[in-house]
């Protein structure tokens, strides 16, 4: 059996971490830490006299490349091998403990120098520390206290409500997946749309659930990890707690971890999964079943190669006509029924959908339906959509579309209820808070009224269901809402309630965020194609936030997909009538940082300059952040005397809109200049810079300053004053600095570690060699091995 534990927080603690688990291991507690950070500790983390065995701890950012990855450890390893020569005591063993799992190379690196040295030395890496920290209370009680003793809920997410004695028929398909589960662990039911794939699975869910110990159901809308990571009830049931700065990896990673410590039969079903163009769903998934006790069960019209597939089949033709008869109460001729029925070819969705279409019609027979029905060659009939099916069911497909095309056409609505179909066509397709759907859309007072009983209504014709408070629109549906569309004015007025929501919300690291952010991403992936030329500006409005909270929240392969497209859409969005010049300029400038995030400066100064030209006059402190950027490309081609325009018309702007939010900008435009003096050997100028700078900082009454930005002040200060050779000044700069930085108390900084090297190079300088060698040598450690990720 393999588990799932969270890496530990930093390097430190996973050296207190590894020595507990070694005197575990070992049974003594001979095992302690060697040494501490800024002493010689010649590769040893951790060393236990009585064993001779010393440990070296490697803790990496796992979510990098492996090739990376594999050459730091090879790295690391040699001149661990090569430190611990020199270690004072006696060594037989070397475990070299990493986070990383176990790569070939490393490993026959390990027994390469093991010949070599005449030690044995272990890889050890997370796959070998997880098993051990299983088998260890002690270890796990103390460390992932959360995962100590708990008793969770057999429901883990609550099903939606599935009345199990209306479902007619399934009873033998029931029994046939599990069987499929006696072998597999991991099960996708598929079919094309409508067939009951989800009825299925909850059918599966709920005669089945006495079977197991735990169950979870699982929604997909658009994103896995965050289906996962946002979902706060399964994170209540698995008692999980997580503040609003976690992010979607942690809590991801910790409901993995949570849902692999659980004990006994685990039923996990993940409805509608798609494919996403970021990670790799199936590999996911499987991370989901290293428990040997987890089964998962997905739905999906897609296909997934990695998992057992069970086929769901058509219903019979006694069973899909019982099916319309539970919907439809009106007396129906039993020959026509089977008319219907095949030309429907028994789907499900559009069985019930017709029957209470009929029921709630007063003048709607099954004559006219079949008539409509009729009227054109439906396997000739062209569709204008792109259709999500396996190969071998995409002719049904267009079928089924065209007869819900047709349905769609001779079905009378009213103008609130088209208006809330259009709503529920675009959202996620799955369970959603009706109070989240008009919240987000920014309906209130009469119109969300007017909403509330137009899905109402909607859900008694069939064309929502409903779950308590929750409501869902089908994906069959909610494509054939946009393709039966007359045009997409409609959804301008829809949209631009999302954009108004998206602008004014707190985006950061909250559930309301990504929500939020999930809702986009679900407009954004249904609304394309040619009939969108007419919404194209809040589409692209609608873009333009989500790569900044993509952005904002680090998501970098969203962000730099989305700006691609975005480039690609730019010849058009500048041929629009823009009056916002503001919203061009923030729109250049995000370009403009895109292409510097990817190294092409030549194209980020391009969008950057760009950005000014479009700025209203007066423009905002918005503009400070392009004169920034455009500062730091000049800098790196050592351009000082446009490094030097731009910062000067950074200051030019703030003083002359200076306020109490912005004067702490001011003293870092002052810093900058000190630092362009300085390269342009105007020690001077520097001086007289850097204590404006200083000055600005202690007198500003700005919330947003800090004292990090004191420290790099200061520290440029300590630059400045080197060169000047003014030592006692410079060295008295670098000590601000440091005492600048501690007041933060950050864990692990390095930041402060360059600003003691700092110090020890004014000493040298200043001549006071032995007190700049005593902190070198403090820090050379750190210095030496101060790549490490998490350090």
């Amino acid at each position: 059996m393999s588990y799932q534990y969270e890496l530990l927080s930093d390097q430190y603690h996973f050296q207190d971490f590894l020595a507990d688990l070694f005197n575990e291991k070992f049974q003594t507690n001979s095992f302690e830490t060697y040494r501490s950070s800024g002493h010689k500790q010649f590769g040893v983390d951790v060393y236990s006299s009585l064993k001779k065995i010393a440990v070296q701890a490697k803790k990496k950012d796992i979510h990098r490349p492996e090739k990376k990855l594999i050459e730091e450890l090879l790295a690391d390893l040699d001149e661990t091998v090569k430190d611990i020569s020199k270690f004072p005591h006696e060594i037989n063993t070397v475990y070299f403990a990493t986070s990383t799992k176990k790569f070939p190379e490393v490993q026959d690196r390990c027994l390469q120098l093991s010949k070599q040295i005449g030690k044995t030395i272990h890889f050890f890496s997370w796959h070998e520390i997880q098993s051990e920290i299983h088998q260890y209370t002690s270890i796990r009680n103390k460390y992932y206290p959360h995962l100590a003793s708990k008793i969770f809920p057999k429901q883990l997410v609550m099903i939606p409500v599935l009345d199990t004695q209306s479902v007619i028929g399934r009873r033998n398909e029931i029994s046939q997946l599990k069987t499929l589960f006696e072998t597999n662990s991991i099960v996708s039911v598929e079919s094309i749309g409508g067939i009951g794939k989800s009825t299925f699975t909850k059918l599966f869910y709920q005669e089945n659930s006495t079977d197991y110990d735990h169950l979870a159901w699982i929604d997909y809308l658009t994103d896995f990890k965050k289906d996962i990571a946002l979902n706060e009830s399964l994170a209540n049931s698995l008692q999980l707690s997580f503040t609003e700065d976690d992010s979607i990896e942690k809590r991801y990673q910790s409901i993995l971890m949570a849902f692999n410590s659980l004990k006994g039969k685990i039923l996990i079903v993940i409805d509608n999964l798609q494919h996403q163009a970021d990670i790799n769903v199936e590999q996911e998934i499987r991370k989901l079943s290293n428990n040997s006790g987890i089964q998962v069960l997905v739905s999906s019209r897609q296909r997934f190669i990695y998992f057992s597939t069970f086929q769901l089949p058509l219903l019979s033709q006694q069973e899909a006509k019982a099916v319309f008869r539970i919907h439809c109460s009106k007396p129906i001729d039993d020959q026509k029924l089977d008319l219907l029925m095949d030309q429907i070819d028994r789907n499900t969705l559009l069985i019930q959908l017709l029957a209470k279409t009929i029921q709630q019609s007063v003048e709607l027979t099954i004559d006219q339906v079949l008539h409509q029905l009729s009227q054109h060659d439906l396997e000739t009939y062209e569709l204008n959509i792109e259709i999500d099916y396996s190969t071998d069911t995409e002719q049904v497909s267009d079928k089924i579309y065209s007869l819900l095309k047709k349905l769609f056409a001779f079905t009378s609505l009213h103008n609130d209820e088209s208006l809330a179909l259009h709503v529920m066509a675009i959202v996620p397709s799955s369970f959603l808070s009706i109070k989240e759907v008009l919240d987000f859309f920014n309906y209130q007072g009469e119109n969300r009224t007017k909403m509330i009983n137009a899905i109402n209504n909607l859900h008694k014709k069939g064309w929502l269901e409903r779950n308590g408070d929750e409501v869902r629109m089908h994906r069959l549906l909610q494509d054939i809402v946009r393709i039966q569309a007359s045009g997409y004015f409609i959804y301008m007025f829809i949209i631009n309630g999302l954009l108004y929501v998206l602008k004014s919300a707190n985006t950061a690291f909250s559930t309301t965020g990504y929500r939020l952010q999930q809702y986009a991403e679900s407009v954004l992936s249904k609304l394309k194609g040619p009939k969108t030329q007419p919404i194209f500006q809040p589409l692209f409005l609608l873009k333009n936030n989500l790569y900044i909270a993509y952005r904002y929240l680090g998501e970098k392969e969203k962000a730099e997909a989305l700006m691609s497209e975005m480039i690609n859409d730019l010849p058009q969005v500048e041929k629009l009538p823009f009056n916002d010049q503001l919203f061009m300029a923030r729109l250049f400038h995000n370009m403009g940082i895109h292409f510097m995030d990817r190294g092409e400066f030549g194209e980020a100064e391009k969008y950057l300059l760009k950005a000014l030209d479009h700025y209203p006059d007066p423009p905002t402190d918005t503009i400070i952040h392009t004169h920034t950027a455009l500062y730091s490309i000049y800098s790196k081609r050592g351009d000082a005397v446009n490094a030097m325009k731009y910062t000067r018309m950074s200051m030019d702007y703030l003083q002359k809109n200076q306020n109490e939010e912005n004067d702490h900008l001011i003293a870092s435009v002052f810093n900058t200049l000190a630092t362009l003096y300085l390269q342009l050997n105007d020690l001077d100028q520097a001086a007289a810079m850097i204590h404006e700078a200083i000055i600005w900082h202690r007198e500003s009454k700005s919330k947003d300053k800090t004292d990090a930005a004191l420290a790099d002040i200061y520290s440029n200060a300590a630059v400045i004053y080197t060169s000047a050779k003014r030592f006692d000044t410079a060295i008295l700069f670098a000590q601000n600095a440091i005492q600048r930085r501690e007041n933060l108390q950050l864990e692990n900084d390095k930041r402060l570690i360059e600003l003691y090297l700092l110090l020890a190079e004014v000493l040298h300088q200043a001549g006071e060699k032995d007190k700049a060698a005593q902190i070198r040598e403090a820090f050379k450690e750190v210095e030496t091995h101060g790549d490490e990720e998490g350090v």
